[in-house]
């Protein structure tokens, strides 16, 4: 499972490893991510691309942080 967090300006990945009363845990454990606040990602499927434009991730925060995707029309096509 894949767990993120979103601050207010970007997704940040789960760390590998967390200081902890003095102690590094390497790869902590999920529940350990989750009191910190990271929740699992969910990844839909990027629907094919239509010519002309193209895909941005956008993520909703939840009980789990979904990506979906937006479809964006390319700079100077289609003038």
């Amino acid at each position: 499972m894949l767990y993120k967090y979103i601050s207010e300006t970007e997704i940040e990945k789960a760390p590998l490893y967390i200081k902890e009363n003095g102690t590094v845990i390497s790869n902590p454990p999920e529940d350990k991510l989750r009191e910190l606040g990271y929740k699992d990602l969910i990844i839909e499927p990027c629907p094919e691309t239509q010519e002309g434009f193209y895909r941005t991730p956008i993520y909703t925060d939840g009980e789990v942080i979904t990506q979906s995707w937006s479809e964006e029309i390319k700079d100077g096509e289609n003038d």
